[in-house]
């Protein structure tokens, strides 16, 4: 199942979030809930499957800058795709 949902997510910023992001209720609504990958880090994004908004990146991209800082965001952002992202950021 995780394969078929994750296909689509392309851009480099899910890097920066646990690869298999659990699949959870919120009222009846299920939601993908991303897990930052910062030690110590507490913050979950959660993305409701229904929403038209379903596939944006925009929270992911708002703590992603405020986590890892402006400057690793850019990189990921100007990388052709997450192992580009990866050598940029960690390489």
């Amino acid at each position: 199942v995780t394969e078929w949902l994750t296909k689509d997510w392309t851009s480099p910023v899910y890097d920066f979030f646990d690869p298999t992001p659990t699949i959870e209720t919120k009222g009846d609504q299920c939601v993908h809930n991303f897990k930052c990958m910062v030690k110590g880090c507490k913050v979950k994004i959660w993305r409701f499957f229904d929403k038209k908004d379903a596939h944006s990146t925009g929270n992911i991209h708002k703590h992603v800058k405020n986590c890892w800082g402006v400057e690793v965001l850019q990189a990921a952002d100007e990388a052709k795709n997450a192992k580009e992202a990866y050598m940029k950021i960690v390489g």
